[in-house]
């Protein structure tokens, strides 16, 4: 288990505050900081797909006449010689 102590001041401790207070969507700090990295960890998995996906669209929009026809032997056969 991860252990953090963390100082926050100023404007961040305010709006930190209005999070967890009792109109808050939060009881605790800890609460909040726990959904804060879910969601970072969410954002970043949602931008990985995203461009693997714009990687994937052009060949995916591409006429069958662009790609040859290879059969898993072939396949096999050019690994093996990487």
């Amino acid at each position: 288990m991860l252990k953090v102590n963390i100082k926050i001041t100023g404007r961040l401790e305010e709006f930190t505050r209005s999070q967890i207070d009792e109109s808050g969507l939060y009881e605790t700090t800890n609460e909040y900081l726990r959904d804060l990295i879910r969601q970072d960890m969410e954002r970043k998995n949602a931008k990985a797909w995203l461009s693997l996906r714009d990687e994937l669209i052009p060949g995916m929009k591409a006429p069958r006449s662009a790609f040859t026809e290879v059969t898993a032997a072939d396949v096999i056969n050019r690994n093996k010689q990487l």
